[in-house]
């Protein structure tokens, strides 16, 4: 740790300043060091401050799709890393809604133009999938998306809300260790018949009093949504109190 102002500081009564303290090192972990300043104060001529900090380098993995998809339409998921680290492997189970969807396909993006992707199934709604490189390769990049899964609709399948996540996702650093830091582990699509309009609201209401949102009379503060199936359009109204 260091101080980047210039010292001594001289403070009139009263006053106050603050101090910019940095951190230096370029290893990862967590830091602790204890700072003495040094006044005239006769009261107080040393005050000991702890310092404490960690440096990591954030690696996010995310699984997407789209707000909403056609009935009939195939559906599309995609696979993003947002990685400061270079990452020369990746793992993660994902789940789908297989009741309604099948023949799922699995792709990579050029971001892994080096690498060979394998994906095993699970059980009936979850495969394990692997990307990785025989020579240890990075993946090419800092962000966007690594991978794509393409899903074909059933003939029963029901219109509504679903939902892709992810679990068990593993980022390989080049030294074989996992470099994961987040996760955003799903992702929330709606099925509809037609190309779907969305309207947004914020709403204020006073402490007591409600708000009738399509026959629901709502009280507490959050976002509450409605799904409505018209001829030519579908609409979702979403609501904020």
């Amino acid at each position: 740790f260091s101080i980047s102002d210039s010292l001594p500081i001289t403070l009139n009564p009263r006053e106050s300043t603050t101090l910019n303290i940095s951190y230096n090192g370029t290893a990862e972990g967590d830091f602790n060091a204890l700072m003495k300043i040094y006044s005239n104060d006769p009261n107080r001529l040393m005050q000991d401050v702890r310092l404490h900090g960690v440096r990591f380098e954030p690696n996010v993995f995310s699984v997407i799709a789209p707000d909403s998809v056609l009935k009939a339409q195939t559906l599309e998921v995609g696979f993003e890393m947002e990685n400061y680290s270079d990452i020369a492997a990746l793992q993660f189970d994902v789940e789908y809604p297989h009741q309604w969807y099948e023949n799922p396909l699995f792709s990579m993006t050029s971001r892994c133009a080096s690498h060979t992707i394998s994906a095993v199934r699970q059980n009936d709604s979850t495969y394990r999938v692997i990307l990785f490189s025989m020579d240890n390769t990075p993946i090419m990049g800092h962000s966007g998306q690594v991978a794509t899964l393409r899903l074909s609709p059933r003939s029963t399948i029901s219109l509504g809300i679903d939902t892709v996540k992810v679990s068990n996702v593993v980022l390989g650093g080049t030294q074989g260790n996992n470099r994961l830091t987040s996760c955003d582990s799903s992702a929330t699509f709606h099925v509809v018949n037609n190309p779907i309009d969305t309207i947004l609201q914020a709403i204020s209401i006073c402490e007591g009093e409600c708000f009738v949102f399509w026959g629901d009379t709502l009280r507490q503060s959050g976002t509450y949504s409605h799904y409505h199936s018209g001829l030519l359009r579908d609409t979702i109204e979403t609501v904020t109190l």
